[in-house]
């Protein structure tokens, strides 16, 4: 709990603590998705979205001292109140059988990320060049939405926003949190975001080869993609204020 009781880096327990609840919260909710026979689409992705950005919102707000970090504020509690959020919605919405409930879950979602955004938007507005490159940066991500592009894109483009985000924020003055990150960093910023390409690259190649059931890939995409967009839009957003 080091790091959100006095807000500094993570070190080597809390990091292995933390990604083993994280291993262990993502399989349990996929076993859950499995059991009420949820299809993970790209309308499901697309639901989940306005959700990550408020998490991501909540914490950059406690990075520019709008919110104090407490357990619900910073990781992991944040992604807690975010999951919990879009939780609800969708399985209610389910529950009642509504017409395309995820299409609701999505503009509750919208609400949500917009009333957060605004509570900091004279700090977004800081460096708006900034923000226009985030915003233009996000265009992928829409065409993904929108044309026949495979899954595994969803979990490059996500590592990509994250490594190309950090490696612009550490040239401008800025530390890496996370223990692994911190290692190749010391060694050079380019060594960091050769690694994570490369290793991201790998990984996708080997879900491809080696995960059969097309569920469960596309499932493991969309976690790692949430793993890099998450950071990566942080970044970005601290980047504004810097």
């Amino acid at each position: 709990l080091h790091p959100i009781q006095y807000y500094g880096k993570y070190n080597a327990v809390n990091t292995i603590a933390y990604s083993v609840l994280f291993i262990v919260l993502s399989y349990l909710i996929y076993i859950y998705i499995k059991r009420l026979e949820i299809s993970i689409d790209k309308t499901f992705v697309l639901s989940t979205i306005p959700y990550i950005l408020l998490g991501i919102l909540i914490r950059v707000q406690v990075d520019y001292g709008l919110l104090q970090p407490s357990l619900i504020t910073v990781t992991p509690g944040v992604w807690f109140i975010s999951l919990g959020l879009w939780m609800i919605p969708f399985l209610i919405l389910k529950k009642l059988a509504i017409p395309n409930y995820q299409k609701y879950v999505f503009y509750s979602g919208i609400i949500f990320m917009v009333i957060s955004f605004l509570c900091g938007l004279k700090m977004y507005l800081t460096n708006l060049h900034i923000l226009v490159i985030y915003i233009l940066l996000l265009l992928p991500l829409v065409l993904f939405f929108i044309k026949n592009i495979p899954f595994y894109f969803l979990a490059i483009y996500g590592e990509l926003i994250d490594a190309l985000s950090s490696y612009i924020a550490i040239k401008h003055g800025f530390s890496e949190e996370h223990v692994v990150s911190s290692i190749l960093v010391n060694i050079s910023p380019e060594v960091f975001f050769i690694t994570k390409v490369a290793t991201t690259l790998v990984v996708v190649y080997l879900i491809e080869r080696f995960v059969n059931e097309m569920e469960l890939k596309k499932y493991i995409y969309l976690v790692i993609f949430i793993l890099g967009f998450g950071p990566g839009t942080r970044n970005w957003l601290l980047l504004i204020g810097k």
